[in-house]
């Protein structure tokens, strides 16, 4: 327990004067594992707090756990209360007003801050002002600091990353949020796979504060990480893959000097350089986009810019500074709160109460009617369960109308099929019916949501493995009997399509490349259920073939290879190959239209492994020298083929006047689009005709649950295909997509060369960087 009386020692000041009868609110917090509470005036002066740390406690558990924190908060919140109380020389009778937070954060925790003060409510008959956490740590700072509306806020916990403009009290635009994890939790994550808890000095000390500590003497450019969604011109986070290096490189490291048990790697403080490095420079380069589209739409104060930063990473000093360097370098105010105010806490519950309190905003005497929510949630606010099952991954997720990705769970059969060579489909089928019941569970759990609080439920039918299709949509046809949800059917490659809208603004019409295993189309994307097709594969899909060059040149006896799709493995090879050196004739190149053929190019690469093996004396598990340069060839032609297509494509949209002139987009998607020299290949020809090249993540690139639910949210919105009657729904391995307006495309005989976009060494360039365009050199310097 700790109180606040000595925890300010200066001067608070305030803009706030109302002072005809100085008011007082009393702020209850438990969202998480701090059970805090405390009594702030109207001159935001703190008379009483205390809080209790649950911090300690679940460091030995692991990580926060919902039961556990839900227990301790049940033991002292009252104790909690009545010592802030005491502390302020007040009673509740005194009190004015009583603020709790009532979203978002841990279910059970929010149910137990709010049980308690319905209790005292209905005791003492006070005004009742409930709370949004993450509007508590963005108007925080307006309690030590003069901040006029509008401002740039920056939230940034372990459970939240967003940035916003705060234009008044309960106003905000939302301009970026987290997509998978928050930095707070990837820290905790990359702290306890360090085992930094091993180390004394760091033994009470959260995941962020450790990395921190730790990262003070060591080298930031010691180990490379790539920036995560550096391709994506949104304001968007994604620390999900920095997670994923840190831990590869850690594995990495602890097979080099052979770390056994709970011993610490000798390089601990140079990862945790690098990787604090990389999350400050993902956060810097999202919040300079933000002020720059702020100062464009004139959304900003432009005679007092201000940036404040909140939330219990903004204690971080090395993010902190990189902001500095930036809002110094743009013209801007960084402001922080003290870190007692950046961390949860009842001070900025009982602050936030009082902004509201002034001005008669959510002020309520029935505390019947308030109820708790785990999820940020709107008025309009809907959820969708989407189920995938269209081959060999068994996805199910849930995502609400704004795009939150509330539970997702995928079970991949990788390595299973790559076991057999290639997708077994009866095999395939009888993996999903072992693990579709366990993937959508486990995807409603981790979103808080029974099925009885879904709006509908969305599954694939069409295209895809026939007994695959009728595994997800059998079990979804249960569900919806028992649970008398609406239904609605979804379109593979439709849902790919879309995904982009869900994370990008992209707005309708659009030119859209859907490449994977089995498909390779070209369409104009006219509404959410209109496409016009370009283009298709008329002979094999690019995954396809390079799963089967992959296996042909026995790529899985490489150990860097072994548990890589043959697409992965492929180009993971042609990093360090010459991609000239074995030549290949692209198929169809007479033919002047938008059509697809990898047949030819996977013929060809047979027949030269076939030759190299001879001239070799290649046997048995070998592989053929020079297997790095003909990966690269073989990888360069195929996006010479698919460069063209689309170049043909683009031309043709123009012609007809099917795409906006003023806004022209390309969306890649689909399993292939992971392919960074494709994307590099194509991002060089949108560079060059106007174009915004968009793709998705490349979690939601591949077969995945989310986009199947975020396809079933857009035609809900829309009313279009949904239904009630699941009995006539069959599935339809094979499906074209929209109307095929291919003989169009034909006749109309478009010549298109784009072969000085097509230079290996420039869409390597463009592929791989890993620095990014910032107003200052500084600003990704330690």
């Amino acid at each position: 327990m700790r109180g606040s009386t000595t925890r300010f020692p200066y001067k608070v000041k305030t803009n706030w004067k109302l002072s005809d009868s100085c008011r007082t609110v009393l702020g209850i917090e438990t969202s998480c594992d701090e059970t805090g509470a405390a009594i702030v005036d109207s001159n935001g002066k703190i008379l009483g707090e205390c809080i209790n740390s649950q911090l300690k406690i679940h460091l030995a558990h692991g990580g926060i756990n919902p039961l556990l924190a839900r227990d301790l908060h049940k033991d002292h919140i009252e104790r909690v209360v009545t010592t802030a109380l005491q502390r302020s020389k007040l009673t509740l009778n005194d009190i004015d007003a009583i603020a709790t937070t009532v979203k978002p954060g841990l279910e059970l925790s929010l149910r137990m801050g709010l049980n308690y003060t319905k209790k005292i409510i209905r005791e003492c008959k006070k005004p009742f002002i409930p709370i949004h956490h993450m509007e508590a740590h963005a108007l925080t700072a307006r309690m030590v600091n003069r901040i006029d509306f509008p401002f740039l806020v920056l939230l940034i916990s372990g459970g939240h990353s967003q940035i916003a403009l705060v234009k008044s009290v309960s106003e905000y635009l939302l301009l970026g949020y987290t997509l998978d994890n928050a930095p707070g939790e990837v820290c905790d994550k990359v702290a306890r796979r360090l085992k930094l808890r091993n180390i004394p000095k760091y033994r009470f000390m959260n995941g962020g504060q450790a990395i921190e500590k730790c990262a003070l003497s060591g080298d930031p450019l010691k180990f490379d990480f790539t920036t995560p969604l550096s391709q994506y011109r949104n304001c968007n986070f994604s620390f999900a893959g920095c997670k994923t290096r840190a831990e590869s490189l850690i594995i990495e490291e602890e097979e080099n000097e052979e770390i056994e048990a709970d011993c610490v790697i000798s390089s601990a403080a140079d990862l945790c350089a690098s990787f604090q490095h990389v999350i400050a420079k993902q956060i810097v380069t999202r919040v300079h986009r933000a002020m720059m589209f702020c100062e464009r739409k004139d959304l900003l104060n432009g005679n007092r810019k201000t940036l404040v930063m909140s939330g219990g990473v903004a204690c971080n000093r090395y993010i902190w500074g990189a902001l500095k360097i930036l809002c110094n370098h743009e013209g801007f105010e960084l402001i922080c709160p003290p870190p007692e105010l950046c961390t949860d806490n009842g001070i900025m519950i009982a602050w936030n109460g009082m902004e509201r309190l002034k001005l008669g905003i959510g002020v309520t005497m029935d505390i019947d009617s308030v109820h708790v929510v785990g999820k940020k949630l709107t008025d309009t606010h809907r959820t969708v369960l989407g189920i995938e099952t269209s081959c060999d991954e068994t996805a199910a997720a849930v995502v609400d109308s704004n795009g939150n990705i509330l539970g997702e769970c995928i079970n991949s059969q990788l390595q299973t099929h790559l076991a057999f060579g290639g997708i077994r489909p009866v095999i395939a089928s009888d993996l999903h019916e072992q693990n579709i019941d366990k993937v959508v569970t486990t995807a409603l759990n981790i979103s808080k949501l029974t099925l009885n609080d879904i709006d509908a439920i969305a599954t694939t039918v069409k295209p895809g493995l026939q007994l695959s299709l009728k595994v997800g949509v059998n079990y979804a046809k249960r569900l919806i009997r028992e649970w008398k949800k609406p239904f609605i059917p979804i379109h593979h490659m439709e849902a790919h399509a879309l995904t982009a809208r869900m994370v990008n603004r992209v707005d309708f019409p659009f030119l859209v490349l859907l490449i994977s295993g089995s498909h390779c189309q070209i369409a104009v994307a006219k509404s959410v259920s209109e496409f016009l097709l370009l283009g298709t594969s008329v002979i094999d899909a690019p995954g396809e073939v390079c799963d089967k060059i992959s296996r042909r040149l026995k790529l899985r006896n490489l150990p860097q290879c072994r548990f890589m799709s043959g697409g992965q493995a492929i180009e993971n090879l042609s990093l360090s190959g010459n991609a000239l050196k074995f030549k290949f004739i692209s198929p169809r190149f007479k033919q002047k239209d938008c059509d697809f053929s990898f047949r030819s190019f996977k013929v060809q690469a047979i027949q030269t492994i076939e030759s190299e093996e001879e001239k070799h004396g290649i046997v048995a598990d070998g592989i053929i020298p020079f297997v790095s340069d003909f990966c690269a060839s073989f990888q360069h032609a195929i996006t010479t083929h698919i460069v063209k297509k689309i170049y043909r494509a683009m031309i043709f949209c123009e012609q007809q006047h099917l795409l906006n002139g003023n806004n022209k987009t390309l969306v890649m998607s689909g399993g292939v689009a992971c392919n960074r020299y494709i994307w590099g290949a194509l991002k060089i020809l949108c560079d060059n005709t106007d174009f915004e090249l968009i793709c998705p993540p490349p979690k939601l690139c591949t077969d995945n649950g989310i986009m199947i639910a975020w396809n079933g949210l857009e035609r809900l919105k829309n009313g279009i295909g949904v239904t009630m009657n699941v009995d006539n729904i069959e599935v339809e391995p094979k499906c074209g997509l929209g109307i095929d307006i291919r003989d169009r495309v034909k006749n109309a005989d478009i010549k298109a060369t784009s072969d000085y976009q097509l230079n290996p060494d420039k869409i390597r360039k463009y592929a791989y960087k890993t620095s990014l365009d910032l107003p200052s050199k500084e600003i990704i310097k330690r």
